[in-house]
């Protein structure tokens, strides 16, 4: 049980290029779990989906603490990729994972970003044109479409989005009562 009641999450989005599908359906997944959520980029402009969708981030990157969190999801997308090597987001997702009772999620390509900052170190799953960058990480790539492993939940693609939103609920929620 997490003791500090702290219930809202983090929902990192790139500033540009973001999946609008995986973006909604995880909003909506959390709306509908009534998991509060923040909006996180590094941009105070507008982030800019694949195909137009505005969303006005609540945060911004280097203002984020992880200790007022419950847990993180790393949204995918072409503009995911910028972020890989991102030592500010590497340092929120280590600071995600030093906490057991934290739940962190990737999605897509966002899982590289994930394995780089060195918190995903044994089986993950994201986009297969990416499953070298992971393993070049020393993460084994499973071929599933979602993968949980040591309150790390990644996704392969934007049609695994349902799914991970309801395995990303029902991880959390165990934290949470």
């Amino acid at each position: 049980m997490n003791n500090n009641k702290v219930r809202d999450i983090l929902l990192f989005l790139p500033a540009n290029d973001f999946n609008e599908h995986e973006f909604l359906v995880i909003k909506n997944g959390l709306r509908d779990a009534e998991l509060k959520y923040f909006i996180l980029s590094d941009t105070s402009a507008l982030c800019v989906g694949s195909n137009g969708l505005k969303v006005k981030p609540d945060m911004m990157l280097y203002n984020a603490n992880a200790r007022n969190f419950a847990g993180m999801i790393l949204c995918g997308g072409n503009g995911a990729k910028r972020y890989w090597s991102n030592q500010t987001l590497h340092r929120l997702i280590k600071d995600f994972r030093s906490s057991p009772t934290k739940i962190l999620g990737a999605i897509c390509n966002s899982a590289v970003t994930a394995a780089r900052a060195g918190v995903i170190t044994e089986r993950a799953v994201c986009y297969p044109e990416f499953k070298g960058e992971i393993e070049k990480e020393g993460v084994k790539f499973i071929d599933q479409p979602v993968v949980f492993d040591k309150n790390i939940i990644t996704a392969r693609e934007q049609s695994s989005s349902c799914e991970f939103i309801s395995s990303y609920i029902a991880h959390i929620s165990k934290f949470l009562e």
